[in-house]
């Protein structure tokens, strides 16, 4: 089990029980046991916080205080060299400087021993902030290493023949992305045409970054410590390196490798079959989501090339336009019959910034509305996602991770229909479905400026 004992970190652990296992139901019996094994640590033990404006020249140590509360105070000898060489002396100074620290040891329940690892900096600046956040989430912050560079091909990159031969050559259909207006990796793109039959084929281009990233090399090692790109308010940090991202980004206008999960759906968006291809697209366009809502708000309007960003490979404004309203038709009928179908969704409200573009500081602050665009793309991106799930499930059964999420407790569910009815509002909890219907019912009805209906917005 995950577990926090007085001597380690959260950890892996084995436990022998005290109490018999039907003695632990909620208020019915303390859950006891006993640690008899650490497998794996899971926390870095490294922690971000102060030293002491002040120090005792009597005391054996200094107390170092972690920001986080579920971290110890650390102890720090004073003839420890990893303390700044004039603190001793003039400790205000450092007052109210951050520090990350290491816990070396764990022995008293009251403090740990530690040494420190470095100086992050002034708190209160954005840089140094930002900086301390990352570090106290074992988040690697700092630029990759340019030797890694050496296991991917340089920009500008022209894709071999021997390798477009060996793909679905797609570089003149209409494809393109839609993405928030401030995006620079651009890891899909969408497409849909009409068959012979009647049907239509939508087709999703997923950025091919495994033709670059091969296994078991330094390169390799290094995406799978980071694990995932992280994005804060003003800046991003790339799972790999930037100039991967930039290579594999489908940008407009020029040749690009992707994954294609091409499905084909009748006009009442029921799936008839599908297939999978490595290709090469062209995008024509990076479409904001704002574009794309141009176009479903305006759907008999002929659009021109002043209302859209550059379009490329021959196509025009009127070609992606066609290709939203189309895919806005079949995602719609999707929507609604997942929902139809039981499926729950309930969106928390994000909070966005206006930057100050030399210093980065948020000027005003704006709730980011999710509009038809979006739910269009993701309708798409679900269902390729499924799609391939569900292949792989059918060829690999005994090796395919399914993802499984475990139902809410009932008692947390009575608690929270009770608590609802306080404010008038009477859930149905039976099931998902249920639950979304009754949310949508007061989203319908929900007061225009009545804050205390927020959360309604969001459904």
């Amino acid at each position: 089990g995950l577990i926090k004992t007085t001597t380690s970190s959260p950890s892996k652990a084995l436990l022998r029980s005290f109490n018999p296992p039907d003695a632990w139901k909620v208020n019915s019996g303390q859950r006891t046991g006993k640690v008899v094994y650490i497998k794996e640590m899971f926390h870095s033990r490294t922690c971000i916080g102060k030293l002491p404006a002040s120090v005792d020249p009597c005391s054996s140590y200094i107390v170092f205080s972690p920001r986080d509360s579920r971290v110890p105070r650390i102890k720090i000898s004073p003839n420890d060299k990893s303390l700044p060489p004039r603190y001793l002396e003039e400790p205000a100074l450092y007052a109210e400087t951050l520090f990350n620290t290491q816990i070396t040891a764990w022995n008293d329940v009251s403090f740990a021993q530690g040494v420190i690892i470095e100086e992050v900096g002034q708190s209160g600046d954005l840089e140094v902030e930002t900086l301390a956040i990352l570090l106290e989430n074992n988040l690697d912050p700092y630029p990759m290493n340019s030797v890694l560079n050496v296991f991917f091909p340089r920009l500008p990159y022209v894709i071999p023949k021997e390798e477009i031969g060996r793909r679905a050559d797609l570089r003149r259909d209409c494809i393109f992305t839609i993405d928030p207006a401030t995006a620079r990796d651009l890891d899909d793109a969408v497409s849909v045409r009409r068959l012979d039959s009647g049907n239509l084929e939508v087709g999703v281009h997923i950025s091919d970054v495994s033709h670059f990233l091969h296994a078991n090399t330094l390169l390799d090692e290094t995406v799978c410590k980071r694990a995932t790109t992280v994005y804060l308010v003003q800046r991003v940090y790339h799972m790999l390196p930037v100039e991967l991202c930039q290579l594999c980004s489908l940008t407009p206008g020029e040749d690009k490798l992707a994954f294609s999960v091409f499905v084909e759906m009748t006009p009442k968006a029921e799936v008839v079959s599908h297939r999978f291809a490595r290709s090469v697209i062209h995008s024509c366009a990076k479409l904001a989501y704002e574009h794309a809502q141009m176009v479903i708000d305006n759907p008999e309007k002929t659009f021109t090339s002043e209302d859209f960003p550059e379009i490329h490979n021959g196509f025009t404004a009127e070609d992606c336009a066609a290709t939203v309203r189309e895919l806005y038709k079949l995602s719609a009928i999707m929507r609604k019959r997942r929902f139809d179908s039981g499926a729950l969704r309930i969106d928390q409200p994000k909070l966005c910034f206006h930057l100050d573009s030399d210093t980065l500081t948020p000027l005003t602050s704006f709730i980011y509305e999710n509009k038809e665009s979006h739910r269009l793309i993701e309708e798409f991106m679900l269902l390729a996602n499924m799609t391939v799930a569900e292949h792989i499930y059918a060829a690999f059964p005994r090796l395919a991770f399914l993802r499984h999420h475990l139902p809410p407790r009932p008692n947390m569910m009575a608690e929270l229909q009770k608590r609802m009815e306080m404010y008038g509002v009477n859930l149905d909890i039976t099931d998902a479905g249920t639950m979304h219907s009754s949310m949508c019912k007061y989203s319908s009805q929900m007061p225009e400026e009545d804050p205390a209906w927020s959360w309604a917005r969001y459904v």
